[in-house]
């Protein structure tokens, strides 16, 4: 129920940004975009001058709660067997773009900003006795993480038409798993309202 009250808003705010911040010199796009600090989902780009700010919201939900399949391993050490059930994730992410260099057909900007995913998993567990499954013994619970990641690093856009172009960034990032990782490319494609 909160998912869909921060969808609504979400999508309020874009709605309402797209109707009252028209400026003669500023920019706005809509497109998809898919990486680490950028996020994964739905992106806006709003530009002016040499600067930009891009937010990217996104949510998907996979996986059944109604059909668990139990791993069939034959190990008979196991005394409790463990399947997951259905996935659902929401991600928002905001980067700030800074151009530097604009040729006709693009542009090569600096990014920096990062992602903050919520990730929720049903799991299921059922004992196993005397090499068989105790099906009165199964339980489930939610397995939960806040997963997040900030990272920088140069990115580029290159038009396709007037209004088209397509958008490769090589950050560096790091990540609630304490890891530093570079050069994993993030991708995006955009339809420029101007």
């Amino acid at each position: 129920m909160k998912a869909r009250y921060l969808l609504i808003m979400v999508s309020l705010l874009v709605i309402s940004t797209l109707a009252f911040a028209y400026d003669v010199d500023s920019r706005t796009a809509l497109g998809l975009h898919f990486g680490t600090s950028s996020g994964n989902g739905y992106s806006m780009r709003w530009m002016k001058g040499d600067r930009g700010l891009q937010c990217t919201f996104g949510a998907y939900t996979a996986g059944s709660n109604d059909n668990v399949d139990y791993y069939d391993d034959d190990s008979y050490l196991v005394s409790i067997r463990t399947a997951e059930g259905r996935r659902t994730s929401l991600e928002l992410a905001a980067n700030y773009l800074h151009t530097l260099d604009e040729f006709p057909n693009g542009l090569l900007y600096i990014m920096a900003g990062g992602s903050f995913k919520y990730f929720q998993k049903r799991m299921f567990e059922v004992d196993v006795n005397n090499h068989q499954i105790d099906w009165d013994s199964e339980r489930s619970y939610l397995k939960r993480q806040l997963r997040w990641t900030i990272g920088a690093g140069p990115g580029f856009e290159i038009g396709y038409g007037s209004n088209f172009r397509f958008a490769l960034e090589v950050p560096l990032t790091y990540n609630w798993k304490d890891e530093i990782v570079m050069y994993i490319p993030q991708a995006g494609i955009y339809y420029y309202f101007r």
